[in-house]
This record gives C-alpha cells, sequence and structure tokens, in this order.
C-alpha cells in the first residue's frame, strides 16, 4: 500500500494469548501496533493525504476517519479483536498531571473534547475509548505519560516576568521511554539515574531521579528559551 511506509504482517498467536493494542496519532500519520506483553507482533504507520486531512476544520474532526482507519488495519491484517484486552492511546494536552497510566473515562473524554490547545496527540485518547468500547465493554483504554504531564521543579516555571509562569508541555511519552530503556540497557534502575535528553525538534530537558522531575523545559508549543544562559 503505498500510504505506508513500514508494514509487518502478524504473527501467528495461540488462543490463550492477550494482546495490548497501542494508537499513536501524529500530524500526518497515524501508528499502530500489537503487542503480546513486550513483544511487538504488528505494527504499521499509516500516513494521510495532506488533502484529506485539510478538509478538517479542527484536527478532534479528524476523530472519526482515523478511528474508522485504525479497525480496518487491524482487519485487514487478521487481528482478533477478541483477544485485546488493553488500548493504549497517546495522551494530548489535558489539564496538567503527574506522569503515568491513566484510563480514559467520560470525565476525560470532556477534557480532551475541550484541551487546553489544538494537538494531534488528543486523539489518541478519543480513539483508544472508542475502539475499546467497539472490541468489548471489558476493555480498558489508556494513555500513559501524556504531552499535558507536569512534574516540573518550582524554579523552572520563572519565566522572568512575574506575571507570567511557564508551563508545561513537551514529549514526555517518548522521552520516559528513551530514558527507560536506557537503564534497563545499562542494568540500572531507571529511577536511580540522571539523565540529559534533548530533542532537536521540540524540548530541551534533564531527567533528574525521584520519578524523573523535569526541572529545565523548553517548548516551542508555548515557550522559547529566554536566554541562552537558561539552556
Amino acid at each position: 500500500n503505498k500510504n505506508h511506509f513500514h508494514f509487518r504482517k502478524p504473527q501467528k498467536i495461540t488462543t490463550m494469548e492477550q494482546l495490548i493494542l497501542v494508537i499513536n496519532p501524529g500530524s500526518t500519520s497515524t501508528k499502530i501496533a500489537v503487542f503480546q506483553n513486550r513483544k511487538q507482533i504488528f505494527f504499521t504507520n499509516i500516513k494521510h493525504l495532506q488533502e484529506i486531512l485539510e478538509k478538517f476544520e479542527r484536527i478532534a474532526d479528524q476523530f472519526e476517519f482515523r478511528k474508522i482507519t485504525v479497525i480496518d488495519e487491524l482487519k485487514k491484517a487478521g487481528i482478533e479483536f477478541k483477544k485485546i484486552k488493553i488500548v493504549v492511546g497517546r495522551g494530548g494536552l489535558l489539564k496538567p498531571i503527574e506522569g503515568g497510566v491513566y484510563r480514559v473515562n467520560e470525565a476525560m473524554i470532556h477534557d480532551i473534547q475541550n484541551p487546553m490547545g489544538e494537538h494531534e496527540s488528543n486523539l489518541g485518547g478519543l480513539i483508544a475509548y472508542e475502539v475499546a468500547k467497539e472490541i468489548g465493554k471489558n476493555i480498558m483504554a489508556i494513555i500513559v505519560d501524556p504531552t499535558c504531564m507536569d512534574e516540573m521543579e518550582e524554579i523552572a516555571r520563572i519565566s522572568g516576568m512575574p506575571e507570567i509562569q511557564r508551563r508545561s508541555f513537551l514529549h514526555a511519552l517518548n522521552q520516559r521511554a528513551v530514558a527507560r530503556t536506557f537503564a534497563r540497557n545499562q542494568s540500572e534502575k531507571y529511577e536511580e539515574i540522571n539523565i540529559m535528553f534533548q530533542s532537536f525538534f521540540a524540548e530541551i530537558n534533564r531527567l533528574k531521579k525521584n520519578f524523573i522531575s523535569f526541572f529545565s523545559l523548553k517548548c516551542t508549543f508555548n515557550w522559547g528559551l529566554l536566554s541562552s544562559l537558561s539552556s
């Protein structure tokens, strides 16, 4: 399919195995994967044509289109919905919360539909919630380390202007995943290491001990570095 630049056929699974569906909506694509515990058994990156996305006034209006696309891809790949037990969506611009795993419920859906900003990550929880409902009533939909994650230390909130406080918007999911992978590869505990992490397209952060406190944050969504000295 010319709209996909990566596609992996699902491996055969036994009837007793339980699966995790992961949905990651991006600006022009939607990545979906199916895992059996840590083992990835299916992955595809659905590329959306720009002329199609431009028909939607808001990013949130893409929800139904992307949800149908995800379901169609899973059916074409032969994924058995009854074996999916958890649906994970990329977390969006909700109210500030600590990092972690959150179950999607009606209150969260309300916040997603009335977000703090327009961003494709807002679609993650919505799609996960609706796909989970279609699979079965006991299927859990969750988000992990959303974009709105706020664990900044108080000093990081100082903007240089007393009237303005810096806010936390960052790709926490990616940064924490990389940090955990690094710690595991180094045979270290994730909570006990210091990591300097630089994301060239969005943020510059230092990940600190004690559940990774974000004390230096640059985010192009609403802030730049206020001076070269602060970097």
